[in-house]
């Protein structure tokens, strides 16, 4: 019994570490940027808004603050196989925009003490079209976000800050390091 519930619960904590890589990517890169962080930040929704017989949690992926007092909030969306068009906005607003819903805002809004703050979407990239791209980003500034930022320009940002002398704390970056330790970036 004791067993069974060991392999759960290492395969739970497994589960959870993938899932939660693409927000560890985007949190190391804020900090990184001088911002204070604070992950799933929850906000409760009532059994109208879950669709279900019970109420349930949704999460802001990242809030941040910055000592020269920028705020924000993110939502992150890695979905690495997929280019991001405009058809994203329609059926998948709940999904790729639920950070931005009027619960997520007013908890945000509780967290950062200001409802004036940046609302930033991370995605793994945008359609390959130009005018792709501009009537997403056109499409999600309507929603309420106010910037829109691809996974590559993160990464290679990343990567451009890592230094290979010091160690990391962090287990992504430590990654990136011996990356680039062993000329493999």
């Amino acid at each position: 019994m004791r067993k069974a519930f060991l392999n759960r619960k290492a395969t739970l904590k497994w589960a959870v570490a993938l899932t939660d890589v693409n927000e560890e990517i985007v949190r190391q890169y804020f900090e990184l940027k001088g911002y204070f962080v604070q992950t799933d930040v929850l906000y409760l929704k009532s059994k109208k808004q879950t669709g279900k017989q019970s109420s349930g949690y949704g999460d802001i992926d990242l809030v941040l603050m910055h000592p020269n007092g920028d705020k924000a909030i993110v939502g992150v969306s890695g979905w690495h196989r997929e280019k991001i068009t405009p058809s994203y906005v329609e059926g998948w607003e709940g999904r790729l925009f639920s950070f931005v819903s009027p619960l997520a805002l007013n908890k945000a809004s509780q967290v950062l003490g200001t409802q004036k703050f940046k609302k930033i979407l991370v995605v793994s990239q945008l359609g390959s079209k130009e005018a792709s791209k501009s009537k997403f980003i056109l499409e999600a500034k309507k929603m309420g976000v106010d910037e829109v930022i691809e996974f590559p320009t993160i990464l290679k940002e990343l990567i451009r800050l890592i230094e290979v002398e010091p160690s990391y704390d962090s287990e992504v970056l430590q990654t990136l390091r011996l990356l680039k330790i062993y000329d493999m970036l």
